[in-house]
């Protein structure tokens, strides 16, 4: 019965144990791909600048893009596009996210309060 109890135990916990172990080994390679999404992302953002320019896009929009690439893209995703230009490069940097193996949730584009 001892045997049995020692048994079950095992095979219940110890997932629970190689879980948290391959969580622990994973950390690394999260972060290291956190930071490759954010190097892509600000590339992406860059370019589209550079090629596009700013004309059509609002202050609040370039501000609240430039906070998240200066938290390391972890910061409040509060990028909200309003006008055409900015709807159009924020299309146009979701495309290129997706495209790169990313998230829609990696993305800053959120409007707060906004239907």
């Amino acid at each position: 019965m001892r045997r049995a109890c020692v048994a079950l135990l095992l095979i219940v916990l110890a997932p629970a144990a190689w879980g948290e172990e391959a969580a622990e080994e994973d950390a690394p390679a999260r972060e290291a791909w956190a930071a490759e999404k954010c190097r892509i992302y600000a590339e992406a953002w860059a370019r589209a600048i550079d090629e596009r320019g700013t004309a059509g896009l609002g202050e609040e929009f370039l501000l609240a893009q430039q906070r998240f690439l200066d938290s390391g893209c972890s910061g409040p995703r509060e990028v909200c596009p309003r006008s055409p230009q900015e709807l159009a490069l924020a299309d146009l940097l979701s495309v290129v996210a997706i495209n790169e193996g990313m998230t829609g949730s990696f993305l800053p584009f959120a409007c707060p309060g906004r239907p």
